[in-house]
């Protein structure tokens, strides 16, 4: 057997329960269910954020309810794919992945499942970002600069409100 294995509808509820022992609240809100074939309600929800090439692995589980099965799409982010449990699951390729990294070789993704202000952007000195744009004076001087200011940093609230989890693919 492979360690880590693939993620299972009992990887999403341990991970679920562990954010609401820490007193986590839920990131995403409720989705009514409405008369619409096909659709079901969508509980509140954690979010996870995962990479793009776990889908096949959610897909196939039984429990996963895929975005296009949500009753209304409003609100609801593009990079969402799904619901697992009360998992939200947001994919993306800039997802953590170590390369043959598993007891047998397989690769290794690594997904965060965070409670609401778990982390977030403290600004600093008033300063959250300005753009400057200098145009061009004449003709005979065309240079334009342009330059982002900024003074942030991104800060983690509570780590206890966090959820680091690992899997493989299935086969």
């Amino acid at each position: 057997m492979d360690k880590p294995t693939e993620i299972s509808l009992s990887d999403a509820l341990t991970i679920s329960t562990t954010l609401m022992n820490n007193n986590a609240k839920h990131t995403a809100a409720q989705i009514q269910g409405e008369n619409r074939f096909g659709t079901g309600p969508v509980a509140e929800s954690y979010v996870t954020f995962a990479h793009t090439r776990i889908a096949r692995d959610l897909y196939k589980s039984s429990d996963f309810v895929k975005k296009s099965n949500y009753p209304s799409q409003e609100g609801v982010p593009s990079a969402e794919y799904g619901t697992l449990a009360d998992l939200r699951i947001l994919l993306s390729t800039n997802g953590k992945m170590y390369v043959g990294k598993s007891a047998l070789g397989n690769d290794v993704y690594e997904a965060y499942t965070v409670g609401l202000e778990s982390y977030g952007i403290v600004d600093q000195d008033g300063l959250y970002g300005e753009f400057y744009y200098n145009k061009p004076i004449d003709p005979l001087r065309l240079n334009a600069t342009t330059g982002w200011v900024s003074s942030f940093a991104p800060v983690l609230f509570n780590d206890a409100w966090v959820v680091k989890s690992q899997m493989t693919l299935g086969a």
